[in-house]
């Protein structure tokens, strides 16, 4: 009983000990530098591991040479059995303004080896409350949006392009 107890302990410590010193910020510039070959470009930002998360400050994000938003924070979480990507402060570029409100208070993605063909996620904001999953499989996206005031009033238009259900959000489902 002793050498199980014994040996679960040290295998905790060797996985803890693994995804504290795993080089975080290299695998980000790795991430990075494979979103390039998407025309999707991270710029101006700070990496700075912080035991077993990323912290990534100062953030601008560039969709084909156009500068699509900016982020204050965002924290990778990578635990193996679950990983999670969160974003704080986000302001889209000024080009999206006839179609949704600018600013997004957070984003958080999530992943688990529990359900590894689906990335699922939720986003606050301007707009309201929305979340959404993707299946990898499926290669679909469903978004279930609660709207705020705001976006029910000056967007109006937008919300025409998505499924009105009965409780009173939209949703939106597209395959890729």
């Amino acid at each position: 009983m002793v050498s199980v107890v014994k040996f679960l302990g040290y295998t905790l410590f060797f996985i803890a000990s693994l995804l504290y010193f795993l080089p975080k910020a290299a695998l980000y510039y790795a991430l990075e530098k494979e979103l390039q070959n998407y025309k999707v470009i991270i710029s101006h930002e700070t990496a700075i591991d912080s035991g077993f998360a990323l912290n990534v400050d100062d953030g601008t994000l560039s969709v084909s040479g156009i500068e699509s938003a900016t982020f204050s924070h965002a924290k990778i979480t990578p635990l193996i059995i679950y990983n999670e990507l969160a974003i704080e402060d986000i302001k889209l570029s000024s080009a999206a303004k006839s179609f949704i409100p600018l600013q997004i208070a957070s984003v958080a993605l999530h992943y688990t080896l529990i359900n590894p063909l689906e990335v699922a996620g939720s986003a606050t904001g301007e707009f309201g409350e929305a979340s959404f999953s993707f299946d990898i499989l499926e290669r679909s996206m469903a978004v279930t949006l609660k709207p705020s005031e705001r976006m029910n009033r000056e967007f109006a238009h937008t919300l025409r392009n998505l499924k009105r259900e009965q409780n009173g959000e939209y949703s939106y489902v597209k395959k890729i």
